[in-house]
């Protein structure tokens, strides 16, 4: 396997893949194989490529960038396409949910939860509140593993399990790791393993 350098917005982004990789291609991977950037532009500062690109790409590795199409694909799909080119740049992209949809991370999580009904009630509530412009993909999921693991008291944030930065998504009865929606997850990282 050569060597892989996931460039990805944040440590559930890496949660999610490294524990996907592993479990499905019986990798690996390690949360030293991540380069978290802080948020989708975070592979460029100031006009310049982030060095752990080229560093990478020098040693002969391969950069799988990983990020968010948020609002907009096709635009978000552009802006790094131009920023290859410009920057000079060498990553395979790979845009959440699914490398053809806008979306995020968590919208991915919402396809692949094993109790739909959950997500159901919770979609019913956002409806209810959707004049009041709350971001509630994230409250999703925690709702969704809140209810799942009740009664549940962590002992600090860095355990707490409700949180997809340290989620078990090797948990048959809350994920679906062979989900038909994470085909195009699944076409995009298969060559690297």
């Amino acid at each position: 396997m050569p060597n892989i350098k996931f460039f990805v917005e944040g440590r559930e982004d890496a949660n999610f893949i490294r524990q996907y990789c592993n479990i499905t291609f019986n990798s690996q991977v390690t949360i030293k194989d991540f380069f978290i950037m802080g948020g989708w532009s975070g592979y460029k500062t100031g006009g310049t490529v982030h060095p752990e690109f080229t560093i990478n790409s020098d040693d002969g590795g391969i950069n799988l960038l990983i990020i968010d199409a948020d609002n907009d694909f096709i635009q978000r799909k552009g802006e790094i396409t131009t920023d290859k080119i410009k920057l000079a740049f060498s990553a395979e992209l790979f845009l959440f949910p699914n490398a053809n949809d806008s979306g995020c991370l968590e919208n991915l999580l919402t396809e692949i939860v094993v109790d739909k009904k959950l997500i159901d009630c919770f979609k019913n509530y956002e409806a209810c509140v959707k004049d009041y412009n709350k971001p509630l993909l994230k409250s999703r999921i925690y709702t969704y593993l809140d209810t799942l693991l009740h009664p549940y008291t962590p002992k600090s944030n860095s355990d707490d399990l409700r949180l997809i930065k340290n989620c078990d998504f090797a948990n048959k009865q809350h994920w679906d790791l062979t989900s038909e929606y994470l085909k195009p997850l699944h076409d995009f990282l298969n060559p690297y393993f």
